[in-house]
């Protein structure tokens, strides 16, 4: 059987001006444009073309990861600085490709970028700034309020540069212009995808690798336009700094360009000179190796709004406050932070703190409310406690300069088991069942009672996946600790789901597991995903899904084997893919009829998506047990086009990692991926589709 599916779509460079477009329609705003438009025709027509002072931009790069550890290294984010200093100030190697009927115009703008030194807290950094947010790596133009709300320097003094693993909407980047300074701060900045951040960083030659998706996204920052907005309006010296791009040295352009043009092109006729569109524009939208300059226009614009809405980026003050003028941190105090794994057990169990305070703190001093030991001075303590409840915790960071304290009411619970069998309906209140709790991996919504749907009676308990962009994150429900050692037969859970998929490539996978350690390690015990896992037909893509009373399915799991353990815990685990809302209701823990056989999980699954692929795909195994796994990716002649090192893997979900440039060796065509081991064998299909 063979099958092939081709998706084809044209990169969209920026999207500045559909963000400008649907945020600054206020009268004032609108009418101050009008103003600072008239003040820069007036400057720009007065202002010698040579300046001879340098402004330093000082910049934060905010890494929007997925994962804890690095997706984006830090030598990406230099080299990144490195480009931008290099085309804003006209030491890019490629200048040779500017036309000779531009080349007197090309401008060496006297603009640097440097990463900040000294932080908002006016603590020492490298400028890069890491933040783990699986929720928002996954971006489009509709979740820029999540995204720069989340994080952002004082962009008074910084440049900020959110960089998230992947944008949708097939965007490259966009930024805000200088005007939102002033109506909307907590905006300001430049937002560019992390495939195309940095130089050389695995997209194809041809298209955007260089790092000029910053340089272009940068221009708007500092108040230009692309160099065909308008069209061919400003087609004189009357009107060429009113309408257009404003620039009256970059010709009207008709449209933008894209790819690598192989000539002139000559879209609109301005007079009284005529010239060629100005392809090789940073503005336009050619691919990275062809556009290669700024002009002295563009150069006074960028000063204009320098001088005026960006004025005090650039300051001697702020140079030394961020220290880009090399002015050293003196040192900040810490804030204090910590997590705990797990804050959720069993009495006489240990839970393991862990410090999180930023700002260099070189003494902690723990207090642990009716805990073993109740006060400790180590980083990373481990405690205990001996009566169920729930506690405080206090911890007081401090270092040479300052302190922090950091009081977390209720964060540990402890919980005493409970005797089986267990009935839940989830109807005695609009919170979790007492005990019970969810884990938000992704930080993107969580487990949570619905009260406008049940299968058996009016609530329930659901996952809202819908419009959440993070894939292979997952999100659990556990129950509270179940004592079986007065049940010999305790060997049957039952319980309702209802799902529909969002589309064609719905994964989203519900799992059960267990717990005999009160959950300090799991086993898993079933799970069901894709079509499988849907309770009804068709699609919901547009909205969120929410189940009638006859769009719900009855599962059974088989837990004999936990028969007279004292410390059950149980858990429901969404693992999300193209996502939609989940529900569960009605969950029974019951005896086990002596004819009834256990459920065992599928041992091996296979997935690859998207499949066709242009860029490395997700490899996803399911495991039903703990084995040595090989892998390999061949193609039809059986070669080895790449392959993993053998690795021991438990049961569960795994996912085999290809990186982009290994995967960009890889001819178009089909491959096959191979799994086997100690008896587990699979092979999927997989066609690398043609850029």
């Amino acid at each position: 059987m063979a099958c092939s599916l081709q998706l084809t779509f044209a990169q969209e460079r920026c999207g500045t001006t559909m963000l400008d477009a649907q945020t600054h329609k206020s009268p004032a705003w609108q009418a101050y444009e009008a103003q600072a438009r008239l003040a820069y025709q007036q400057q720009v027509g007065t202002t010698s073309k040579i300046s001879g002072a340098v402004r330093v931009i000082p910049t934060v790069v905010h890494l929007i990861e997925r994962l804890p550890t690095p997706e984006i290294s830090d030598a990406r984010v230099q080299s990144q600085i490195d480009v931008l200093n290099e085309d804003f100030r006209l030491l890019n190697a490629d200048t040779s490709l500017i036309p000779l009927e531009f080349r007197n115009v090309a401008a060496d703008c006297e603009i640097q970028f440097c990463l900040a030194k000294i932080d908002p807290n006016g603590c020492p950094t490298n400028g890069i700034n890491r933040v783990f947010a699986p929720h928002l790596a996954i971006h489009g133009i509709a979740d820029e309020q999540a995204l720069k709300s989340y994080v952002q320097w004082d962009p008074q003094k910084y440049l900020n540069i959110w960089v998230p693993v992947n944008l949708r909407d097939n965007l490259l980047g966009y930024a805000t212009l200088p005007p939102w300074i002033n109506f909307s701060p907590e905006s300001d900045g430049v937002v560019v995808n992390g495939n195309n951040f940095g130089r050389a960083n695995g997209t194809p030659a041809s298209s955007y690798n260089l790092g000029r998706t910053a340089t272009h996204e940068v221009g708007h920052w500092l108040g230009l336009y692309h160099t065909f907005d308008g069209g061919c309006a400003g087609m004189n010296p009357q009107n060429c700094m009113s309408q257009g791009d404003e620039v009256c040295d970059t010709p009207p352009t008709g449209g933008p360009m894209y790819g690598c043009p192989s000539g002139p092109f000559n879209s609109c006729q301005e007079s009284p000179i005529d010239m060629n569109d100005q392809t090789v524009n940073y503005m336009d939208y050619t691919d990275d190796r062809c556009m290669v300059m700024f002009s002295q226009g563009q150069r006074d614009r960028m000063f204009f709004y320098l001088d005026t809405d960006r004025a005090q980026l650039w300051s001697t003050s702020n140079l030394t406050a961020t220290g880009c003028d090399g002015t050293l941190s003196p040192g900040c105090r810490p804030v204090a932070n910590f997590e705990a794994s797990p804050a959720n057990t069993c009495v006489g169990n240990t839970i393991q703190f862990q410090d999180q305070t930023t700002g260099g703190a070189t003494n902690w001093q723990w207090t642990f409310a009716s805990g073993n030991p109740s006060t400790s001075t180590l980083q990373n303590p481990t405690v205990s406690w001996t009566q169920p409840g729930t506690y405080a915790v206090t911890l007081l960071a401090s270092n040479a300069v300052g302190a922090d304290t950091l009081v977390q009411n209720g964060f540990v619970t402890i919980a005493a088991p409970r005797s089986g069998p267990v009935a839940e309906g989830f109807e005695a209140s609009a919170n979790l069942p007492l005990e019970w709790y969810a884990f938000d991996e992704d930080q993107s919504g969580t487990w949570q009672v619905s009260t406008v749907t049940g299968r058996s009676g009016l609530q329930s308990v659901f996952i809202p996946n819908f419009g959440t962009p993070v894939q292979r994150m997952q999100d659990d429900l556990v129950t509270h600790v179940i004592d079986l050692t007065g049940i010999s037969t305790p060997g049957e859970l039952t319980f309702a789901h209802a799902y529909r998929k969002r589309d064609s490539f719905g994964r989203d996978s519900l799992q059960v597991l267990a717990s005999t350690d009160c959950g300090a390690t799991w086993q898993l015990l079933w799970e069901k995903w894709g079509n499988a896992l849907a309770t009804t037909g068709g699609y919901n893509s547009a909205s969120p899904f929410v189940p009638t009373s006859s769009q719900w399915d009855a599962d059974t799991v088989n837990l004999q084997a936990l028969a007279g353990v004292q410390q059950v815990r149980l858990m429901f685990r969404c693992v999300g893919g193209a996502s939609q809302d989940l529900y569960l209701d009605d969950i029974n823990l019951s005896v086990l009829t002596a004819t009834q056989a256990p459920q065992q999980p599928a041992q091996l699954k296979i997935l690859a998506y998207p499949n066709p692929a242009t860029m490395p795909p997700t490899l996803e195994l399911r495991l039903g047990q703990a084995t040595l796994l090989n892998a390999q990716l061949v193609d039809l002649a059986g070669r080895v086009a790449f392959s993993w090192e053998p690795q021991k893997l438990g049961a569960g979900i795994h996912f085999l990692e290809i990186s982009a440039v290994e995967w960009g060796k890889m001819p178009a065509g089909l491959y096959f991926l191979k799994v086997n081991s100690l008896g587990l064998m699979g092979c999927v299909k997989i066609v690398k589709d043609r850029q």
